[in-house]
C-alpha cells in the first residue's frame, strides 16, 4: 500500500511538474507587451497564432492603436491577418485574444465569443486592468527582445 502511494505521488509530481510553469515561459525568442508605454507581464500561449504575432512584431516591434468596445475590451487591428484557431470561449479580465485572425483584443471585462487565446496579462487585478484599459483608447506595443 505504501509503495503504491509513493508511486502515485511520483507520477502526479512528474505529470504536474511542467503544468505550473509551462505557460509561464514566453515563446522561444520572447514576446513583450506594453500598453501606453507600461511593460506588462504576460503568460503567452504556446500556439501558432502567438508565433505568427511574434513574427509580425519582428525585430522592429509592432505599434498598434486600440479602441474600446462594449465596455469590456480594447481592440486593435493587426497589419495583416494571422493564423487562428478560434473556439467558443469566455474571455476574462486580463485575457489576450485574437479575433477573426485580424485583431488583438485585451480584456478588462468578460465576453463569450469565438476567439483564439493568445495569452493572459498577469500581476494586475480587475480594477487595475480597468484603470489601464478602460479609457478611450490605448497604444499597444508588441516587441521581440534582442
Amino acid at each position: 500500500m505504501r509503495r503504491g502511494g509513493i508511486m502515485l505521488l511520483a507520477l502526479a509530481m512528474a505529470l504536474g511538474a511542467g503544468c505550473g510553469s509551462a505557460g509561464a515561459e514566453p515563446p522561444e525568442g520572447g514576446l513583450e507587451l506594453a500598453v501606453d508605454g507600461r511593460q506588462l507581464e504576460v503568460i503567452w500561449e504556446d500556439n501558432d497564432s502567438v508565433e505568427a504575432l511574434k513574427a509580425l512584431a519582428g525585430s522592429g516591434g509592432l505599434e498598434l492603436t486600440a479602441e474600446p468596445y462594449g465596455g469590456f475590451e480594447q481592440v486593435a487591428a493587426l497589419p495583416e491577418r494571422i493564423v487562428r484557431g478560434d473556439r467558443q470561449t469566455t474571455a476574462q479580465p486580463g485575457d489576450i485574444m485574437l479575433y477573426s485572425g485580424g485583431s488583438i483584443v485585451l480584456f478588462y471585462g468578460s465576453n463569450s465569443w469565438n476567439y483564439t487565446r493568445l495569452g493572459r496579462i498577469s500581476g494586475l487585478d480587475e480594477a487595475e486592468l480597468t484603470e489601464l484599459l478602460g479609457g478611450d483608447g490605448v497604444n499597444i506595443t508588441l516587441s521581440v527582445p534582442s
